[in-house]
């Protein structure tokens, strides 16, 4: 008598019984194929393909989602009375585009001078954003 069993996306036989026994499959990356074409964020399937005298095949789900990058802007101007120190929200307003709030401003703030708004990226994106 032997006894077959699905573990580890193989068969292997045990004993002597012409039973079929199917269990738990282990996911790998090797030998299985994703759907659909993997391309960005998305739901995508893995599937590994039943080996016999097994016919289920093992599937798992991923979903990919995407982290959208930082952005500060574009450079802007702001023009000021001599002797006024700026603030944060003047030289945002003048930001162009569409910028990302929270960001911070180097260097410290006085009058008249060249500032940076610098927008953090957020994991797993790495490169922060920057404008003038």
């Amino acid at each position: 008598m032997q006894v077959l069993w699905c573990l580890n996306d193989m068969c292997r036989q045990h004993g002597n019984s012409s039973t079929v026994v199917c269990t738990t499959w282990r996911f790998t990356t090797a030998g299985g194929a994703w759907t659909p074409t993997l391309a960005g964020a998305g739901v995508y399937t893995y599937t590994v393909l039943a080996t016999a005298p097994c016919t289920v095949n093992a599937t798992a789900t991923v979903t990919v989602t995407a982290q959208a990058q930082p952005n500060a802007g574009t450079n802007g101007t702001l023009t000021i009375c001599a002797g006024s120190t700026v603030t944060p929200a003047q030289l945002f307003a003048q930001l162009g585009g569409t910028p990302d709030a929270g960001g911070a401003w180097t260097p410290a703030l006085v009058g008249a001078g060249v500032y940076t708004y610098t927008v953090t990226a957020t994991a797993p994106c790495t490169i922060n954003a920057t404008a003038r």
